[in-house]
């Protein structure tokens, strides 16, 4: 969290060697961090000069354009570094590019064809159920976090991801679902957060409120566990 520490020591990085590509990608990154995006742009120019037209200068490339909303042009620099050697995390953005153009069967194919080869990498996993969410088609979703759960059974954002989904389906399976999650993380706002809305759908207000409460205290920059507290609140007739 020491934003002026990272960057005096990313600055010194740089000076150090010029040609250390990971410093000066993580100096763009941390421009764009603190919104300083003339000089992030300024220093990903110098890149390809420096280093040509590399997988990680592709990938910080298409990065950059995904973040200032440059959907097709991220997408052409995610394929171009894609050809050159697979990577997990340029071909989640490659997807997550697509979809913003509503390329949606193209961006499903590349995280399918991506687990034809490793079926068992759980960040791509993840990605294709919470692009299913996205599309609105849950019953995708649950399918690809069941088959998250078969292999990494106590995987609880796979857990706790497929208890809200059956919430309004199977409020004691979205239970069962949501109470294993708890018990691998007692301290997960997220969890709490799930645990508590089961609680208030059936009945039990009062557990409900302290599960709410718990995870407002431990989240409290998050607002949709604060609007939980609220709207528990105000089941309660607590308007103040």
């Amino acid at each position: 969290g020491d934003t002026v520490q990272a960057r005096k020591e990313l600055r010194h990085a740089v000076q150090l060697d010029r040609h250390y590509l990971p410093a000066r990608a993580a100096e763009i990154k941390m421009l764009v961090h603190t919104g300083e995006l003339q000089a992030a742009r300024q220093r990903l120019d110098q890149l390809r000069p420096d280093f040509g037209d590399q997988t990680e200068v592709l990938g910080i490339e298409g990065w950059f354009a995904l973040g200032t909303g440059d959907p097709a042009k991220a997408e052409e620099h995610f394929s171009a570094a894609l050809k050159k050697r697979p990577d997990v995390e340029m071909t989640i953005l490659l997807a997550r590019s697509l979809l913003l153009q509503n390329k949606t069967d193209a961006a499903l194919e590349v995280l399918n064809g991506w687990l034809k080869e490793r079926p068992r990498d759980v960040a791509v996993l993840m990605e294709l159920a919470g692009s299913h969410l996205a599309l609105e088609r849950e019953e995708e979703a649950i399918a690809t976090y069941a088959r998250i759960l078969e292999t990494y059974p106590n995987y609880v954002p796979a857990l706790n991801n497929i208890a809200w989904l059956h919430r309004d389906r199977n409020r004691a399976k979205a239970m069962e679902y949501a109470q294993r999650a708890q018990n691998i993380a007692p301290t997960s706002p997220d969890v709490l957060d799930t645990l508590a809305t089961l609680a208030l759908k059936g009945g039990d207000r009062l557990r409900a409120y302290n599960l709410i409460r718990e995870a407002a205290q431990r989240a409290p920059d998050r607002p949709e566990i604060q609007l939980h507290l609220a709207t528990i609140l105000l089941d309660r007739d607590q308007r103040t």
